[in-house]
């Protein structure tokens, strides 16, 4: 089964890599500016990328596309595990 990782840098491209080898297999775009976290919901099939741009974008794990975009959310700090922090929850 393959593995992968997600980046993000400063831009708010996220970049997916197949560990194997760490080529990069895709380019992610859609935050205006840079991406601040990324979740895992492994039970959805999903991750998560929380930008400067107040924006939080919900990806689809399997074909690696876009699945919804909550806009203006408010000033990203910084991101935790909702399975450690119940006050955070990644509908």
């Amino acid at each position: 089964e393959e593995e992968l990782v997600v980046s993000a840098d400063g831009s708010g491209l996220l970049r997916v890599w197949e560990t194997d080898t760490w080529e990069c297999i895709k380019e992610l775009g859609g935050h205006r500016m840079g991406c601040a976290a990324l979740v895992f919901s492994p039970e959805r099939g999903q991750f998560f990328s929380a930008g400067w741009d107040t924006d939080v974008r919900a990806w689809d794990v399997a074909t690696l596309t876009g699945k919804r975009v909550l806009r203006g959310i408010g000033e990203v700090s910084h991101a935790e595990d909702p399975r450690r922090n119940p006050r955070i929850y990644i509908p």
